[in-house]
């Protein structure tokens, strides 16, 4: 079984992003890990990410409309999010930058268990 890693990164530009990727390419060559990426925003290096591995950009994190459309992209990208996590099931979670636990609440319906644990426990709080 390969591992199988869910990438979250805040944006698709160059700078940190490029580090984080640098990292995925890596372990896709020598570890000969999965990569799938959740951008909270694209940008001009998305093409790649997408070279690694399958990339979806969340609407709702780079939005700034609010209300009933705000509620409407948070859903979405709930459940796209839920659609990749159920048919793929990664087994590692990475997280880039403190920024990428901004996709945190879409990031519930997730089935990595220690991500899970730890996203219900500190909501609880």
């Amino acid at each position: 079984m390969s591992l199988k890693v869910l990438a979250v990164v805040h944006e698709a530009y160059p700078g940190a992003p490029s580090a984080a990727l640098d990292v995925c390419r890596f372990m896709s060559v020598r570890l000969k890990a999965e990569f799938k990426f959740i951008l909270l925003r694209g940008g001009p290096i998305k093409d790649d990410f997408e070279s690694v591995g399958e990339v979806l950009v969340l609407r709702n994190a780079s939005s700034r409309v609010t209300g009933l459309r705000s509620g409407l992209a948070f859903l979405r990208d709930r459940l796209a999010v839920a659609g990749l996590c159920a048919r793929w099931r990664p087994s590692v979670l990475y997280l880039s930058s403190i920024l990428s636990v901004l996709a945190s609440p879409v990031l519930r319906s997730c089935t990595c268990t220690s991500w899970t644990r730890t996203i219900r426990s500190s909501s609880a709080a």
